[in-house]
C-alpha cells in the first residue's frame, strides 16, 4: 500500500496487508462480493463501488477495493459496536474520552433514517468527532440489493444495523471532522417544513405562502440536482432531492429537513471540479478518513475527475451529523495547537444548537402568548413560520359564527351564581373542544355568547363549511346538554347566526390585556342572525347558502328586517348535512 489516505488495492494486496500488519486498524470500502472475500481482521467495511482515487480520479469498480488507514493509538484498542435504530443513541457515551468514533450505516435502513432524524438531539453530539459515511450499492442494482456493512474482526455482515469503531488517539493528539462544502446558498426564496423528516414532503411554507412542494419545483423548474441549504451559524448543511413524484405530488429526500430551521435552494455548480479545487481541504498528513458525496460523483461527472481527497463515494456523508453532497474528513492533529484557516464545524454546529434552545424557549413564549387567541394547530403553525404575524391589523375574507343560549338571562337572573356558573363551565367546555377540533378561531366569549371565525389567521380551504360542519355540531351537543340542563330545573335553548364577508382584524386592547378582534359588516351580520335564530337554529344568508348548498338540506326562513342593515335579508336554517 502506498499511503494511508485512501488506496485502491485488489482482494489479494489487502490480504498481504492484513498478514503483515495485523495491529493496524482499516477502513475498506468496495463491492459486496470483494469485501465477502476478505478474510478476517482488524477492518471494518462497508459496500459501494463509486471511488475517488489520487490515481485515477473518480471511478466505479467492481474489481478493488479502498482501503484507509484508521489512526488509533497503539496502546488502546478501538472498540467496534453494532447499533440498531433503537440503540444508535448510545454513540455519544460509547465514544472514547480521547479520539473519534468511525460510523458505517447501511442506507435506506431504519437506523439511517433514525440516525438523520435524531442526532443533532443525542447527547454531546458536538463533544465527540463522528466521522463515518452511509454505504450504497451500484445505482444499476437498486432494488435488487441491499446496502451492507461489514465486521471485519467477527465476520458480521448487516443490512439492517449501523457499525462504529470507537478509536482511541494518543495524549497530545487530537481529532477534528471538517466538511467541505462547494455549495453557496441563492438569495432565495426562504423554505420552511411543517414536519422533521426525510418526507415524503407534500406541503411547504415558500416565503411564507403555504404552497405544494412539487408544484414549486415544477412550476419554478427548480433543478433537483441542486441541494437545499440550512445556515447553521455559518455552517452550511445540504439537503438534497431525492425524488420527485409528481403523481403522488410528493418529494423525498436524502437527509431529513427540520422544522425550525429556513432553507433556501444552492446556487447553481456550473463546474463542480473548479468548485472543489476553489475550497480544497488542507488537511495534515495525519488524516484518518475522507469521503465524498455520490450526487457529487453523478452530477458533477467527475469519473476520470481527480478533486478533493481520496475515499468512497457515498449515499450520505457523516460529520456529526448526517449530510449531503459534501466531502467530509477527520484530520487529527496536535491537541491545543490553533490551526490557521480550520472550518471548526463542530464549533459551529455546538453554536447553532444553542441558538436553536434559545429559539425554541423564544417559540415557546410566543405559542404560550398565540394560544391565547388560536387553536393549538394554528398557534404552531404561526409559530414555526407559517404565517405572518396575525395581531398586526389586516382585512380578510372569514365566514363568522355566532352562538348564544336562549333565555339565558333569565335563567341567571332566577338561580344562584354557583348554578350559573356550573352551566356556563359545562357550556363552554363542550363548545370549546368542537372550536378546536374544527380549527376556528374564538374571537370572544361573553357569558353564554361566542364569536368564531375561520380563515384568519391562516387561510385554509373551505371555511364556510368547516363553520357549517362545526355548527352542527354544537347543536347536536348542546341539545343533549339541555336534556340534563332541563332535568335540573333548568330551561335554556341555543340559536346560531352564520355569514362570510371582508372584516378588519387584529389584536385590539392595551399592554397586559389584548384580544383578537375582527370588526366590520360580517360580524354585525352573523350577531343579527343568531339573535333571530330560535331554539334548534342555525340561521345563513343566501348568499352563504350559494357557497354551502350542495353540502346541507336547508328551509327558508321569513325575510328578516335586521338592525344596521338596508332591506330585508332573506335567509335559511341548515337542518343537516346531506347524506
Amino acid at each position: 500500500m502506498k499511503n494511508s489516505k485512501g488506496t485502491l488495492v485488489s482482494v489479494a494486496d489487502f490480504q498481504a496487508e492484513l498478514a503483515k500488519a495485523p495491529e493496524k486498524l482499516f477502513a475498506v470500502a468496495g463491492d459486496e462480493r470483494l469485501l465477502a472475500r476478505l478474510p478476517r481482521g482488524n477492518w471494518v467495511g462497508g459496500t459501494i463501488p463509486y471511488l475517488m482515487t489520487d490515481e485515477n480520479g473518480g471511478l466505479t469498480t467492481r474489481d478493488s477495493v479502498m482501503v484507509q488507514e484508521l489512526l488509533t493509538d497503539e496502546r488502546a484498542s478501538p472498540n467496534i459496536s453494532v447499533y440498531d435504530k433503537q440503540t444508535i443513541a448510545r454513540i455519544t457515551a460509547d465514544a472514547p474520552a480521547n479520539g473519534y468514533t468511525f460510523l458505517m450505516i447501511p442506507a435506506f435502513s431504519d437506523v439511517h433514517f433514525v440516525y438523520g432524524k435524531e442526532a443533532p438531539t443525542f447527547k454531546d453530539i458536538f463533544g465527540h468527532p463522528i466521522v463515518g459515511w452511509i454505504s450504497g450499492i451500484h445505482l444499476n442494482d437498486l432494488g435488487k440489493e441491499k446496502p451492507k456493512v461489514f465486521n471485519g474482526k467477527t465476520g458480521e455482515v448487516f443490512a439492517d444495523k449501523a457499525l462504529a469503531c470507537h478509536v482511541p488517539l494518543p495524549a497530545g493528539k487530537t481529532a477534528e471532522v471538517e466538511i467541505v462544502n462547494i455549495f453557496e446558498r441563492s438569495e432565495g426564496p426562504d423554505l420552511r417544513f411543517e414536519t422533521d423528516g426525510f418526507g415524503p414532503v407534500t406541503d411547504c411554507w415558500i416565503d411564507g405562502k403555504k404552497t405544494n412542494f412539487v408544484r414549486w419545483l415544477t412550476d419554478d423548474k427548480v433543478d433537483t440536482q441542486l441541494p437545499l441549504i440550512a445556515d447553521y451559524s455559518g455552517a452550511l448543511i445540504n439537503v438534497s432531492i431525492q425524488e420527485v413524484d409528481t403523481e403522488a405530488g410528493t418529494v423525498s429526500l436524502y437527509a431529513p429537513v427540520f422544522k425550525d430551521r429556513t432553507y433556501r435552494l444552492a446556487k447553481p455548480m456550473p463546474d463542480y471540479v473548479q468548485g472543489f479545487k476553489s475550497v480544497t481541504a488542507r488537511p495534515t498528513q495525519d488524516l484518518a478518513f475522507a469521503c465524498n458525496c455520490v450526487l457529487n460523483y453523478l452530477y458533477g461527472k467527475l469519473d476520470g475527475a481527480r478533486v478533493g481527497l481520496p475515499g468512497p463515494f457515498t449515499f450520505g456523508e457523516i460529520g456529526y451529523v448526517l449530510l449531503n453532497q459534501t466531502t467530509v474528513y477527520c484530520d487529527v492533529v496536535d491537541a491545543g495547537v490553533p490551526r490557521e484557516g480550520g472550518r471548526h464545524f463542530a464549533h459551529q454546529m455546538a453554536t447553532a444548537l444553542g441558538h436553536r434552545v434559545q429559539e425554541q424557549l423564544a417559540q415557546l413564549e410566543s405559542l404560550g402568548r398565540l394560544k391565547r387567541f388560536f387553536s393549538p394547530q394554528l398557534a404552531e403553525l404561526i409559530v414555526a413560520g407559517g404565517a405572518e404575524d396575525p395581531l398586526k391589523t389586516h382585512r380578510s375574507e372569514i365566514t363568522v359564527v355566532f352562538l348564544d343560549l336562549r333565555g339565558f338571562t333569565a335563567f341567571a337572573e332566577m338561580s344562584e351564581p354557583e348554578e350559573v356558573m356550573g352551566v356556563l363551565r359545562e357550556y363552554h367546555a363542550e363548545m370549546g373542544k368542537l372550536i378546536l377540533a374544527h380549527e376556528g378561531t374564538l374571537e370572544r366569549f361573553t357569558g353564554d355568547g361566542m364569536m368564531i371565525f375561520f380563515n384568519d389567521p391562516v387561510p385554509i380551504p373551505n371555511p364556510e363549511e368547516r363553520a357549517i360542519r362545526m355548527a352542527l355540531a354544537m347543536r347536536d351537543r348542546v341539545a343533549e346538554l339541555i336534556v340534563r340542563w332541563y332535568k335540573r330545573g333548568f330551561e335554556l335553548g341555543f340559536g346560531i347566526g352564520i355569514a362570510k364577508g371582508y372584516a378588519t382584524i387584529g389584536a385590539i386592547g392595551f399592554e397586559g390585556r389584548w384580544d383578537y378582534g375582527a370588526i366590520g359588516t360580517v360580524t354585525n351580520l352573523a350577531a343579527r342572525l343568531c339573535g333571530e335564530a330560535k331554539t334548534g337554529q342555525i340561521i345563513i344568508p343566501l348568499r352563504l347558502l350559494g357557497m354551502v348548498e350542495e353540502l346541507i338540506e336547508v328551509e327558508p326562513v321569513a325575510e328578516l328586517t335586521l338592525k344596521g342593515f338596508h332591506g330585508p335579508v332573506r335567509t335559511h336554517n341548515v337542518l343537516r348535512l346531506k347524506a
